[in-house]
């Protein structure tokens, strides 16, 4: 995540800081954790200073700050413990990479345009997948549950046409 991702995605934090301009690749390793992975890492404490992660193989990151829960994966589904990483401490793929922009403009979808231009005169090869608005994203999590419903109404109003033990329908 860069510095301005926190404020770009309006997510609380509720101890500490996020991430800023110092925190390069020279740097100390630090992230940013959600209030979910702290409440199952550190129940009771206070993480900050704290240090996660960490192997043989890998570092270890200190806590630097508590965001408030996030549900990437739908409206209705429990939030699952983050932790974020700063864009110059992690080694990512350009296939994982998001960007986020948050934009005044009343339609998110022009100045999606613009940014995609500005993105291919940098680099012409830049792969691009999908534009999606903040909309966009909260409607896709919902249509499942939307389709359900519309599917109980249906069912329902079938059953209420069916006709009743005596051969009549239960409308009449």
């Amino acid at each position: 995540a860069s510095p301005g991702y926190f404020a770009a995605m309006s997510l609380t934090l509720l101890r500490g800081r996020v991430f800023n301009e110092s925190d390069t690749g020279d740097a100390p390793k630090v992230v940013v954790i959600s209030e979910s992975l702290a409440r199952r890492h550190f129940p009771g404490e206070d993480p900050i200073g704290r240090q996660v992660g960490g192997s043989d193989e890998g570092p270890w990151y200190t806590v630097v700050g508590v965001v408030r829960d996030v549900k990437h994966l739908g409206l209705t589904d429990d939030a699952m413990p983050e932790l974020y990483h700063p864009l110059h401490q992690f080694i990512y793929s350009p296939f994982m990479m998001t960007l986020v922009v948050r934009t005044a403009a009343e339609d998110p979808t022009a100045a999606a345009a613009t940014i995609q231009k500005q993105i291919r005169k940098v680099n012409p090869d830049q792969p691009i997948n999908d534009v999606l608005t903040m909309t966009e994203i909260v409607s896709r999590s919902a249509a499942q549950h939307r389709l359900y419903t519309l599917l109980l109404g249906v069912f329902a109003a079938i059953a209420m046409l069916l006709p009743d033990g005596d051969g009549g329908g239960r409308l009449a």
